[in-house]
Formats: C-alpha cells, structure tokens, sequence
C-alpha cells in the first residue's frame, strides 16, 4: 500500500509537469478570445445611449461566465503544480472582474428600466425577460467570480491548494521471540 502511494504521488507530479506549460498556454488562449468576440459585438461604441450600454452589459453576462471557467480551469492547473504566483494573478483577476460584474449588474438594471420606457407594448414581456436573463448572468458571474478569487488566495496561502504530503515510513511490528531481554525480536529471526 506505502508504494502505491508513492507511485500516485510521483505520478501526479510528473503529470502537473507535463501539463502545466501546455495548459496554461491553451487555458489563457481560451480564456482570452472571447474578449475579442465581446470586443467586436460592442463596436461602435455609444456610452450616451442606454439601450446600448443595456445590450452590451446583457452581453458581458454571457461572455463574462465563459471567460470564468477558463480562469477555474487555469486554477485548477495552477494548484495542482503548486504555483502561488499564477494562483495570486487569477485571484487579482477575478477580484477584478467580481467588481465589474457588481457594477455591471446595476448599471445593466437601470440602463434596463430606461430602455423600458421606449420598447413597443407588444414586446414588453420579452422584454422583461431578457432584463431578468441578463441580470441573472450577471450575478451568477458576480457570485463565481468572488468564489473563485477566495479559493485562488486561499490556495495561495498554503491552506487550499493541493500540497503532496510525505509518505511516513512504514511501521514494523514483530512479535516478540521467546527468552529475548525486552521481548525485541530481530527482523532475522536469531
């Protein structure tokens, strides 16, 4: 039993090695490209016209929890290997983009109520739906957002991140040989 473990330790510290450089690399490729298809939706950009800040922010909701999973996968790659300083620049990010998704989610509810205001009545309710859709991914993208970043410094610290721990040596009971001082019996059986 006490080589197994040693055989699955060092197995899934060869593995981390061998994955880390590759997954990193595709993880943040991932992770960074849907910011180009956000980036091309919101163009041109009309910050004065709240039914297009109120379109944009319905899209970040949307974009917003892809680019998280990513930043949990590069988590997870990182706090298999160990490494405090990828696990601290993820925790930072999505520190960062759990404000964003703060302000976000309020400026999206009041963009919402004034874009309201010049929907046809006839399109009312599939109105209101997509301000509850939106406002919805927005806040679950809040909520995994500052989840993530808590388990990332968390396991920068040392008290969530995955540590191999030592195998003890083993425990060699024998019984103790008959007419020996203190009942201590040689592994050799003399």
């Amino acid at each position: 039993m006490g080589t197994n473990n040693l055989t699955s330790i060092a197995t899934i510290d060869n593995l981390s090695t061998r994955i880390r450089a590759p997954g990193y690399l595709i993880l943040t490729i991932a992770a960074v490209t849907p910011l180009f298809d956000f980036a091309a939706n919101v163009f041109p950009v009309h910050f004065a016209d709240p039914s297009w800040r109120f379109g944009v922010l319905g899209l970040l909701g949307g974009f917003g929890m892809v680019i998280i999973v990513q930043l949990f996968f590069l988590f997870a790659l990182a706090a298999m290997s160990n490494d405090r300083r990828v696990l601290i620049t993820i925790g930072v990010i999505a520190a960062l983009a759990a404000v964003l998704m703060l302000a976000s989610s309020v400026s999206f509810s009041l963009d919402g109520l004034q874009t309201r205001a010049r929907v046809n009545v006839q399109l009312l309710k599939r109105f209101d739906y997509a301000i509850v859709q939106g406002f919805s991914k927005l806040v679950l993208s809040l909520i995994a957002s500052a989840a993530l970043s808590r388990a990332c410094f968390k396991a920068a610290r040392g008290t969530g991140a995955i540590r191999v721990k030592s195998v003890p040596a083993p425990v060699i009971v024998a019984r103790p040989a008959a007419g020996r001082p203190g009942g201590v019996s040689d592994i050799q059986g003399r």
